[in-house]
């Protein structure tokens, strides 16, 4: 999960985003013109495609070469940073608590 500042409802935790998608696909050249014609800002770094709008600096989605046909790897969830604690000890309590995947950047709170 992904951690942000913006505004939150007083008294209640949760998730207020898909942050990101990561996924693999059979060819990365084909994936990369197919998204750069479908209007997205396709930035190639290192083995992975990242996919951005024109103009902002998120960064919505990663796209990995692998496999046979396309899969979803994982999404991250963004979630207010001063509701962690309270996501890491719900998972935590209801035993869903996983290690990152393997494209992953490592950080934040991983379940399954």
């Amino acid at each position: 999960m992904s951690l942000t500042t913006t505004s939150r409802r007083e008294a209640h935790t949760g998730i207020h985003s898909v942050d990101r998608f990561v996924m693999t696909v059979p060819d990365i050249a084909v994936a990369q013109a197919f998204y750069g014609a479908f209007g997205l800002d396709v930035r190639r770094e290192g083995d992975r495609l990242d996919l951005y709008t024109f103009g902002h600096p998120h960064c919505w989605a990663s796209i990995f070469q692998s496999g046979e046909h396309k899969q979803l790897q994982y999404l991250r969830y963004g979630i207010f940073a001063e509701d962690e604690a309270h996501f890491r000890q719900q998972v935590e309590r209801l035993g869903i608590a996983a290690s990152p995947h393997p494209l992953a950047d490592k950080d934040g709170i991983w379940l399954r």
